[in-house]
């Protein structure tokens, strides 16, 4: 007969491991449904992946050059772990992306940023991935390394999902421009520093999609520049942090003394580490706005997705920083109490996805789209949406129950 502890044994080594102890997105997904299976109920799977994963590495303080693995390439990136790490303490982490990548060749000896030291936390974990002239900070491949490395990590060490931080100097500033508009629910805080967005907006650098600034609206922006910098002046770049302003972004822009150089980065980020101290991510705004084109890979903002836009589409809407005339559309999608109101230009197809930490699941979810309503009932929760942006966000502070699917009429949206 087995003893109480030898059964506990063979009962562990039948439960899979948690899905957010896994950085391998196929195999995370095998996790859940494994999960889903030996759960069964919706509130059951729904309460386990909301307190996460419980065992995570307490390795510490030592500086580590690793690899993420993307279509075939290896991507490397240098990892500084907090100095001391708590058993059970959630830890913020801070991205940074280092200069001249339209220079740099591929290697892999850490040395595309030679100021760790200079910039050492004790109570961040600190990320420096490498780009160079076949990966731009101002292409997908990046934006899609940056989420593969922050979801590897997360699966190792108990990072605080809230507390995700992005900064970076000169080219890596200027990439800041192009990833924060593709990853709205991602960062708590992005920090370009003596960049500029006009390094995006054009194809001599190797720019081939277009960014929407409207984007910029799910958020918090600081910007840093030196007055004294003569490729990115100041002012200059004064002129886009207004106009982000005008539309409504969070953004904060400070003109230090400096010139474009390190030390004029080392106060970029004495300011964004003093900001970061104080905030956090919100994972569930009440306002998520969304601009995208045909080309536009990334569709979503915290609870909105962009599925389809409507052809043709309006010609009056607000141009990216390319100001390319590709066809687009934008969604804005407001929340208060158990209502939502969506304005839809041009977008045919739009997704709403509905969190029990957002909206009073007992009670009905007014809908309206364009000032008509077009959804009121009771949300039944499912647990395929669940799994699915489970699988995808590796997030328990934000959790799915539902996937509401909008079609909009030409004469609604235009």
């Amino acid at each position: 007969m087995l003893s109480v502890i030898a059964l506990a044994s063979q009962l562990a080594l039948a439960i899979p491991p948690h899905p957010f102890s896994i950085g391998n997105p196929t195999q995370r997904l095998s996790a859940l449904e494994q999960h889903r299976q030996r759960l069964g109920s919706f509130d059951a799977m729904y309460q386990y992946l909301k307190q996460g994963d419980q065992h995570k590495s307490l390795d510490a303080g030592q500086r580590q050059l690793r690899t993420h693995h993307l279509d075939g390439k290896p991507f490397y990136y240098t990892l500084i772990p907090p100095q001391r790490i708590i058993e059970g303490k959630r830890y913020p982490a801070i991205f940074y992306l280092h200069g001249d990548v339209t220079a740099q060749r591929w290697r892999r000896n850490g040395r595309w940023w030679p100021f760790y030291d200079l910039v050492k936390q004790e109570e961040y974990f600190q990320i420096f991935p490498a780009g160079w002239h076949e990966a731009r900070w101002w292409s997908d491949l990046q934006v899609e390394n940056l989420r593969g490395i922050l979801n590897e990590l997360k699966a190792e060490y108990a990072i605080d999902s809230n507390r995700i931080f992005l900064t970076g100097l000169s080219d890596g500033g200027s990439g800041i421009f192009y990833i924060a508009a593709r990853t709205p629910d991602l960062f708590a805080l992005v920090a370009p520093a003596i960049g500029s967005p006009t390094v995006i907006s054009s194809a001599v650098n190797g720019a081939n999609q277009e960014t929407y600034p409207i984007n910029y609206l799910n958020t918090r922006m600081l910007i840093v520049n030196g007055t004294a910098d003569r490729l990115y002046p100041a002012d200059a770049i004064e002129i886009y942090a207004n106009y982000f302003r005008s539309l409504g972004v969070d953004v904060e822009f400070i003109a230090v003394s400096g010139s474009h150089s390190y030390p004029t980065f080392r106060h970029a980020h004495d300011l964004m580490l003093a900001k970061a101290a104080s905030i956090s991510r919100n994972p569930f705004p009440e306002t998520v706005v969304m601009e995208v084109d045909e080309n536009t890979a990334y569709r979503r903002a915290h609870w909105l997705v962009v599925d389809k836009i409507s052809q043709p589409t309006k010609e009056n809407l607000l141009k990216g920083l390319m100001e390319q005339d590709n066809p687009r559309a934008i969604v804005e999608a407001q929340a208060s109490g158990n209502m939502i109101n969506v304005y839809s230009y041009s977008a045919e197809q739009f997704t709403i996805l509905i969190s029990p930490e957002q909206f009073d699941l007992n009670r009905p979810l007014t809908i309206y789209v364009n000032r008509e309503k077009a959804f009121e009932q009771l949300i039944s929760p499912d647990i395929d949406t669940l799994v699915e942006y489970a699988a995808k966000d590796m997030d328990p502070a934000r959790l799915y129950a539902k996937a509401l699917k909008f079609s909009v009429k030409m004469d609604a949206a235009n």
